[in-house]
């Protein structure tokens, strides 16, 4: 699991989480919906500047899938206490405490393999589905996630906790909280 959180990449440290996190139920589905569709955009421009038209086409697919009838989060979010409610994994949703939205997403399941059920041997857990929206990045809310996805990893007894992401600045915010880099054969 990560390290505590350190100061951000400019100096300045992360401000106290201004949210509550709490595990995902029917009602976040929309919003937690398009927190992450939003946040495929952040993807997409992180990326070196002759590649972003590739990887807009690739987030576009990516959000396509996940948000159709038969994808892991569904229309306005009707698939995700279905995919990632349950044994062995579990969704966390942060929320502003004044007006209730769900202004961030985290899903977390035993084992690393995305598209298959959990893996109750496995002694790694992984993180998918991250995502904060832009006006509460830099406020704490992907730690307070990060930290609700690892606290649930350790009580089921994870050993290692498993991410991949394409965005360069969420590498940034993953390395600062401990997470190391992977070749492809480890």
């Amino acid at each position: 699991a990560g390290a505590p959180p350190g100061p951000a990449p400019d100096g300045v440290p992360p401000q106290p989480p201004r949210c509550e996190v709490t595990p995902f139920s029917q009602a976040h589905g929309p919003g937690a919906a398009h927190v992450w569709a939003s946040g495929l955009a952040q993807t997409a421009e992180s990326s070196p500047r002759w590649l972003r038209p590739l990887m807009r086409h690739l987030m576009m697919r990516l959000e396509a899938h996940a948000l159709s009838p038969s994808g892991d989060i569904g229309p306005e979010g009707a698939n995700w206490q279905e995919h990632w409610q349950g044994d062995g994994r579990r969704m966390f949703v942060a929320c502003d405490p004044c007006s209730g939205e769900v202004i961030g997403c985290c899903c977390v399941k035993r084992g690393t393999k995305e598209g298959r059920d959990p893996e109750p041997d496995s002694k790694a857990c992984s993180v998918w589905r991250v995502s904060v929206d832009e006006r509460f990045r830099r406020r704490g809310v992907g730690d307070a996630l990060m930290d609700a996805a690892e606290q649930w990893a350790r009580e089921q007894q994870a050993e290692t906790m498993c991410l991949v992401t394409g965005n360069s600045f969420a590498a940034r915010f993953y390395e600062r909280r401990g997470y190391r880099k992977l070749g492809w054969t480890e």
